[in-house]
C-alpha cells in the first residue's frame, strides 16, 4: 500500500498512515492461520495490534513501528523482528502466547507485562532487544517488566 501510494504521489509521506491490525476470531482460521505484518507504521491508535482468537494462529511482525497496545491470545505464536514499540495512547505489550522478539526496541515508559504469559504457561525470548537504549537481559528485565516471571523468559 505504501509503495503504491508513493508511486502514485511522489510527495506522499509514508509516516502519515494510521492503521490498526485486529484479528477477532477469524471465520476462516482453518485456511488462514498465519498473519504477516511487514514494514508498517501503526500510530495514532489505542490498539496497534490485537489478536483475539481461540484459533491457533501465527503472527509475524517485521521491520515495523507499533505505537500503542500490542497483545494476542494464548493460542497465538508471535514473532517480532526489528520492531520498534513506541508510546501511544496505551503503551503496553501484553503477550498471552509464546513470543520471540529479535532486534526490537522499547521506548521508556512502554510497559512489558508478563502476567498472561505466567497464567498461560507460555514463554518469551528476547534476542538483542533494547529498552530505552539499554539491552534487555536477565539481570535487568525485572526492573523493566511488570509481573516478571523468570521461568517465562530467555535472553540472547
Amino acid at each position: 500500500i505504501i509503495n503504491r501510494k508513493m508511486r502514485e504521489n511522489p510527495d506522499f509521506d509514508p509516516m502519515s498512515i494510521d492503521m490498526v491490525v485486529e484479528i477477532i476470531d477469524p471465520k476462516h482460521h482453518d485456511v488462514v492461520n498465519s498473519y504477516n505484518v511487514n514494514n508498517v507504521v501503526v500510530k495514532n491508535v489505542t490498539y496497534a495490534i490485537n489478536v483475539n482468537t481461540t484459533a491457533a494462529v501465527e503472527l509475524n511482525v517485521a521491520n515495523s513501528t507499533l505505537e500503542g497496545w500490542t497483545s494476542y491470545g494464548a493460542s497465538t505464536t508471535a514473532t517480532f523482528k526489528n520492531v520498534a514499540f513506541t508510546n501511544g495512547a496505551y503503551a503496553y505489550f501484553r503477550p498471552y502466547g509464546n513470543t520471540t522478539l529479535k532486534d526490537c526496541t522499547f521506548v521508556e515508559g512502554f510497559k512489558i507485562d508478563f502476567s498472561e504469559l505466567t497464567k498461560n504457561g507460555k514463554t518469551i525470548s528476547f534476542e538483542n532487544c533494547y529498552y530505552n537504549g539499554v539491552k534487555i537481559t536477565a539481570a535487568n528485565i525485572a526492573e523493566l517488566a511488570e509481573n516478571y516471571d523468570a521461568h517465562r523468559a530467555t535472553f540472547k
